[in-house]
């Protein structure tokens, strides 16, 4: 088959940020909503317990709503808090706010029920046993009960076939005719040690030190000595990896055993509270892309699925790790990640786990 340029497709449709003041000044809906549960409840406290949010939180989406408009909604003493004049406006506005999304979002939840059929996705194993499947695939499962999820881990080596896949997660864009594509997200890779290794074996301080440790890497085939790390940095200054390997997951858990020093995506940082990232500001970019084709994406089914990829799974407007632009991982992740995923542990047990190891941990 001749390969032509691929079709690209945004993620999203296109809106003219000068029409809408709510996007031309970059406010966000959530923030409205929790200035409503503030002004609704007159407290910081209550209004964190009613979204299940910790306090900060609160207080950060107020301020970041009230440096937006330019105004002050709320006066803070050793009373508590009252709503400005321009608050006292706002949260009537807020409520009605709050009350239409919450009408429209049930509307939108009853249609997903709806859906019904069959959707196929394929991506890497690291990605659908490491963030997907623990994270994400329980509220899949409760937003859409009556679709059957056909879930394939495919090596990124592989070739690309759809069908029989209707989606499928890769590392590099397509350049076929025949398939829709878009980058969903970014990974920024850098380079993580266990305590325990770090413990044992010291801590590198500079990409040439990394010649002195071991470290397990990532080939197309075991034979090869051509991996992740000979392609995003100088393999020759590093020395040859102690452990090669054809699978993402070997590599994390070669790290969590205290075994090797691996290259892995700075998301793993909210993963394993015993994982260190070593030689900040060492890191290299992938694009993540999904593929489909024109007729998939007009099925139900998988349209649901492209979009639960963008707006949840790889949320790039909330998930700092899978921005553009590289962020060294901070602590601050994990607050992030667990409001985000805050109606998670009604469907994962995991996310509860992890939260709760999180506790445990002096990161």
């Amino acid at each position: 088959m001749r390969m032509k340029a691929t079709k690209s497709v945004s993620a999203g449709a296109q809106i003219s940020i000068s029409d809408d003041p709510i996007l031309r000044q970059g406010l966000d809906w959530d923030d409205f909503r929790v200035f409503a549960a503030v002004a609704k409840e007159g407290n910081f406290h209550r209004a964190a317990k009613v979204l299940g949010v910790q306090q900060p939180t609160i207080g950060r989406r107020i301020q970041n709503l009230e440096s937006r408009l330019g105004v002050k909604l709320i006066d803070r003493n050793s009373r508590g808090m009252t709503l400005t004049y321009e608050g006292r406006r706002m949260a009537d506005t807020a409520e009605a706010m709050a009350m239409m999304v919450s009408k429209a979002v049930s509307r939108a939840f009853i249609a997903e029920q709806e859906i019904e059929g069959e959707c196929k996705l394929a991506m890497s194993d690291g990605v659908a046993t490491g963030w997907f499947i623990p994270y994400f695939l329980g509220t899949f499962c409760a937003r859409y009960p009556r679709v059957v999820l056909r879930l394939a881990a495919a090596p990124d080596a592989d070739k690309i076939v759809i069908p029989p896949y209707d989606i499928q997660i890769r590392y590099a864009p397509a350049h076929d005719d025949e398939l829709m594509t878009f980058r969903i997200a970014t990974y920024h890779f850098t380079y993580f040690a266990s305590r325990g290794y770090i413990e044992q074996f010291g801590l590198p301080k500079t990409a040439d030190d990394l010649s002195s440790h071991r470290l397990v890497d990532v080939t197309a085939a075991l034979s090869s000595d051509t991996g992740l790390m000979a392609q995003y940095s100088n393999a020759s200054a590093l020395g040859r990896p102690y452990i090669y390997t054809n699978s993402g997951n070997i590599v994390f858990e070669a790290v969590a055993a205290g075994q090797a020093i691996g290259l892995l995506p700075t998301y793993t940082f909210l993963l394993a509270p015993d994982f260190v990232p070593v030689i900040p500001g060492y890191h290299f970019e992938l694009g993540v892309f999904v593929y489909f084709t024109d007729a998939a994406s007009k099925r139900p089914s998988t349209r649901g699925m492209i979009e639960f990829l963008r707006d949840v799974v790889f949320d790039k407007q909330h998930m700092p790790w899978f921005e553009d632009e590289y962020q060294e991982p901070a602590d601050s992740w994990h607050g992030i990640f667990a409001e985000l995923c805050r109606d998670a542990p009604k469907h994962s047990k995991i996310l509860s786990d992890h939260t709760k190891s999180l506790k445990n941990h002096s990161l």
